[in-house]
C-alpha cells in the first residue's frame, strides 16, 4: 500500500496535476463569474478552490440544469435545488474547461429563454 501511495504522489508531481488544478480552476472560476454577470437571475457567485467548485443558483433549478447538462455532454452535480457542484478530474485541460464553459453557457441561455 505504501508503494502504491508513493506511485500516486510521483504521478501527481510528475504530471504537475496540482499546478493544473490551480490554473484550470482559476479559468473555470473566471468563466463562472462571467456567467453570473450575464445571467444574474440564474447564476450567483462561484465558490470553492482549485477544481472543487460550486455555483449558487438563484432559482430552484439546479437539478434541471443537471439534466440539461447531460443532454449537452456535461456532467454536473446538484447538491440541492440551488447549488451546482463542479468537480472535474485533475487532468482536465484548459481547452476542455473552455468546452465545459461553452456548454454551461448554452444551458443558461436555454433556461433564461424558457423562463426557468
Amino acid at each position: 500500500a505504501t508503494a502504491a501511495a508513493g506511485t500516486v504522489l510521483d504521478i501527481l508531481a510528475d504530471e504537475r496535476l496540482a499546478d493544473n488544478a490551480g490554473l484550470v480552476g482559476q479559468k473555470l472560476w473566471l468563466g463562472f463569474q462571467k456567467l453570473a454577470e450575464k445571467y444574474p437571475a440564474l447564476i450567483g457567485a462561484p465558490r470553492g478552490m482549485g477544481l472543487m467548485l460550486g455555483l449558487d443558483i438563484q432559482q430552484p433549478v439546479a437539478k434541471e440544469m443537471v439534466k440539461r447538462g447531460l443532454a449537452h455532454g456535461l456532467v454536473l452535480n446538484a447538491t440541492d435545488d440551488n447549488t451546482l457542484r463542479i468537480v472535474p478530474p485533475l487532468t482536465i485541460s484548459a481547452e476542455e474547461a473552455d468546452i465545459a464553459l461553452t456548454r454551461l453557457e448554452a444551458i443558461c441561455s436555454e433556461m433564461a429563454n424558457s423562463g426557468e
